[in-house]
């Protein structure tokens, strides 16, 4: 069984380096990259899953239809909540910058709020929901899954690692691994029941 991770392509507000709104639309080269994942997937696909996000739902249904596949939506595979007090922020302002290291101060105690941002024990438990919603609507067969950065990596990592991950872990894999836009990322289920992780972060499609 393969699942292909699709992060979305670029929004308006990935454009311009910003905490981002979640009905943010993509920008117009993100339309333009939505256009060309399809390229970097082949498979017996059971259907297409995507966050409830305006920006991968758009992402999702470009490749609805070059694919003709079933598209359906899991409101779990939603993107991290960050502070409101953020939100529409540029990501290197200096308030910007505070708020999240002050998060990632005491992000390993898993269920510590700062602000109003979701924690990690209320992102994993999201996550672990995602997991079992795919499972139930693939039986089996691949999927296409476009999401967001954070949620991606986390289910991934819960793939991978499962009870070993740790807030702190994630913390580091969420740093040292990026996600670009339109990227695809194939994680694959062996008989034995293990996940691993097939490739990363694959963008030749929308970058040619």
């Amino acid at each position: 069984m393969k699942w292909y991770f699709i992060r979305h392509a670029e929004s308006e507000e990935n454009a311009r380096h910003a905490m981002q709104h979640d009905s943010v639309p993509l920008s117009a080269l993100g339309a333009r990259e939505a256009k060309k994942i399809a390229s970097a997937l082949a498979g017996d696909f059971a259907a297409i899953i995507s966050s409830t996000m305006p920006r991968a739902i758009s992402t999702a249904k470009a490749l609805q239809a070059e694919l003709s596949l079933p598209l359906e939506y899991i409101d779990d595979l939603k993107e991290v909540r960050w502070p409101s007090n953020i939100i529409g922020r540029a990501t290197s302002d200096p308030f910007t910058e505070k708020v999240r290291s002050e998060i990632s101060a005491t992000y390993e105690q898993g269920s510590m709020r700062v602000y109003d941002e979701e924690t990690y024990d209320e992102l994993k438990a999201r996550a672990l929901s995602s997991i079992r919603e795919l499972e139930r609507i693939g039986g089996g067969r691949d999927l296409i899954i476009v999401t967001h950065g954070d949620i991606m990596k986390l289910i991934m990592s819960l793939l991978v690692f499962g009870n070993l991950l740790t807030p702190t872990l994630f913390q580091r894999i969420k740093r040292q691994y990026k996600l670009s836009n339109g990227s695809v990322t194939l994680c694959e289920c062996a008989v034995d029941g293990l996940w691993k992780v097939m490739y990363w972060n694959k963008t030749e499609q929308v970058r040619a």
